[in-house]
């Protein structure tokens, strides 16, 4: 059984999705629904997100890579889009499929600093995403990102329709400049429903913080 450490480093590289996804997805082949449960068990009420992606894989109703067609839609027109926070479950596809579409377009990541990371792994990995890359952008400089054809987005782990867990780089970003600086600011809701266990690690913000909130539902790709 993987230890609080391990899953923390992993979500520092990949984002608290992506790494419950695949630590679900191991416990799932390693032992089935036991194993699922007793990950959940260990580690649910320390990362709230792994405790949903696990509750909802033992339920049938597992969590899938989000769909990004309503994003890059959403996204139509941008040449500079600034992820806050990584999920690279999210970034990775989005910055292939901008490229496609706008081989000039630009694509970085602020990292979530509450969570352990080697930031030169996760720097060569980003880099290695497509023909441009994906660059890591430090908090202080997310403003070379902005313009009239920019957009902000950010993974919602679940939000009730007023209040929205967000990585904790968010509400050090958003503000009325924030507003008036990019095009877009945009919320991918990843989860649906608000969390199960207090939102460690997160921040929680105002749902009225975005100009869009996005579903992330594979299977529902129409904005909620």
């Amino acid at each position: 059984m993987p230890g609080a450490d391990a899953f923390a480093l992993v979500a520092g590289e990949l984002g608290m999705l992506s790494a419950a996804r695949l630590f679900v997805n191991e416990a799932e082949a390693a032992g089935g629904h036991g194993a699922i449960g007793d990950l959940k068990a260990a580690l649910g009420s320390a990362f709230p997100v792994l405790d949903a992606v696990a509750g909802r894989a033992l339920a049938d109703d597992p969590v899938r890579a989000p769909s990004i067609t309503p994003v890059v839609e959403a996204l139509a027109g941008c040449t500079r889009v600034l992820f806050v926070g990584l999920e690279v479950d999210c970034v990775e596809p989005v910055a292939r499929a901008l490229a496609a579409q706008v081989p000039s377009a630009t694509v970085g990541v602020i990292l979530d600093m509450n969570l352990p990371h080697d930031e030169a792994r996760v720097r060569a990995n980003l880099e290695a995403v497509g023909e441009r890359g994906v660059s890591l952008v430090p908090l202080t400089s997310f403003q070379r990102f902005s313009g009239h054809k920019s957009a902000l987005v950010t993974a919602i782990y679940g939000t009730d329709g007023f209040r929205a867990a967000v990585c904790s780089s968010w509400v050090r970003i958003f503000g009325p400049d924030a507003r008036t600086q990019f095009r877009s600011l945009l919320g991918w809701n990843l989860l649906g429903a608000p969390l199960n266990e207090y939102p460690r690690w997160l921040s929680e913000t105002s749902a009225s913080d975005f100009t869009e909130l996005i579903s992330g539902r594979s299977n529902a790709e129409a904005r909620v």
